[in-house]
């Protein structure tokens, strides 16, 4: 019987899944939430468009990166991002929205240095944006860490994950209740402990986006001037950060949980893997 794949969108189609290339906790994710999107992902295809609030999310992601790597190793902002609007701009994208999309994150970042400078002085990184790739329980896990450190005058072996989020709206109570078990965190943990380390918990630095919106009477710069107004009057507003730490208990339930996942997926991964090695 010939086997025919599912439908797949108009969209961009890069080179399809490969079982040894491993498996993300985003696949295992996509996977779980939706297996008819897992699919088409899994065999190469991909959404063509762009989503404002990801490019305010990558620029300043990268800001943040380079900010805590030590004074002398750091690239020049104004660099960063200029590299990446040349970058977007080979995409197709508008450079007027990233004239803005620039405008918004250098008040942010600005601030973001000034409120956490000295106290990520105190962190010792082991790694910043990190890749790891590891076999764990018979299956390949692989993935990208924010950051991985220890705090300054703990034992050095103590290690936490770092993990850079932005958002539009930071709600204490659901931020709090999110966090108590993040799917992506207890991955990463458990592909670093495959690895050798002990990880204590995960240090969240949220960055929360400007929502003010551009008045009828608005040009760019007043606009801009208003969104850099607010950040410097409020930066407790626009920036948090959580502790949570880790139990045993914890871990061992979701790794229990995991292997059950990874079985899940790696099954149904037998017929797409087929499909894509039909003629």
């Amino acid at each position: 019987m010939n086997k025919t794949p599912l439908p797949v969108p108009t969209e961009a189609r890069h080179e399809g899944y490969k079982i040894e290339d491993g498996i993300t906790q985003s696949m295992l994710c996509t996977f779980l939430q939706c297996r008819y999107k897992s699919h088409i992902q899994l065999q190469g295809w991909q959404p063509d468009q762009r989503v404002g609030a990801f490019d305010f999310g990558e620029v300043i992601h990268r800001l943040i990166e380079n900010g805590s790597l030590p004074v002398l190793e750091r690239e020049s902002p104004s660099r960063l991002i200029d590299d990446w609007h040349k970058e977007q701009v080979a995409t197709g994208a508008s450079p007027e929205d990233l004239d803005m999309c620039e405008g918004l994150v250098t008040p942010i970042y600005l601030s973001y240095m000034d409120k956490w400078a000295n106290k990520d002085a105190k962190h010792l990184f082991k790694f910043i944006e990190g890749m790891f790739n590891v076999v764990w329980m018979g299956y390949r896990l692989r993935g990208k860490i924010d950051g991985v450190f220890s705090y300054v005058g703990q034992d050095p072996n103590d290690l936490w994950i770092l993990e850079n989020k932005t958002k539009g709206q930071i709600s204490e109570d659901v931020i709090e209740d999110m966090l108590v078990y993040d799917f992506q965190i207890l991955f990463y943990t458990v592909a670093l402990q495959a690895l050798g380390y002990t990880v204590k918990g995960c240090l969240y630095n949220i960055v929360r986006k400007p929502q003010q919106r551009f008045g009828k009477k608005d040009t760019k710069e007043t606009f801009l001037a208003r969104v850099a107004e607010a950040v410097q009057a409020d930066p407790d507003h626009f920036f948090r950060r959580y502790e949570i730490t880790f139990t045993s208990e914890m871990l061992d339930r979701f790794k229990k949980e995991l292997v059950y996942k990874l079985a899940d997926l790696s099954y149904s991964l037998m017929p797409i893997i087929d499909t894509l090695t039909d003629d």
